[in-house]
């Protein structure tokens, strides 16, 4: 749970340098969607004036840890701005993160809505696979 608050905080504070130490190389996130970014992508968007974070809430989270491989299963909710346009969604989420130099790197992300309300960052979102 460390590692993703750190993580998280990273995001909202827009730490570039922050997230890409946090992030594995070979690092990939998926979105319910099929929408999928990589390390590169991931990091162009922390410094994106468009898009902001400033809260990510975890609820109903468990971690399990295998060795050097940890599991986190759980939900999410976050709020920010994309675009011009204030957003909250919840999301389920399933992290997968390996040990490496003392801390843990995260290699996948997937996220899936849930309680899906309609909102300006689906309509964004579903809009950058025409980009």
């Amino acid at each position: 749970m460390k590692a993703q608050h750190e993580l998280d905080d990273a995001y909202i504070k827009q730490d570039r340098v922050r997230v890409q130490s946090i992030l594995a190389d070979d690092f990939t996130d998926v979105w319910d969607d099929g929408f999928t970014k990589n390390k590169q992508q991931d990091l162009d968007s922390v410094t994106d004036p468009d898009d902001r974070h400033f809260e990510f809430t975890p609820f109903g989270s468990v971690v399990r840890a295998y060795g050097g491989i940890a599991v986190f299963i759980g939900s999410l909710h976050s709020r920010g701005h994309y675009k011009g346009h204030d957003y909250e969604e919840n999301l389920n989420e399933l992290d997968v993160r390996h040990r490496e130099g003392g801390g843990w790197k995260l290699v996948a992300s997937q996220s899936v809505m849930c309680a899906r309300q309609p909102s300006q960052r689906q309509t964004a979102h579903s809009s950058l696979h025409s980009d």
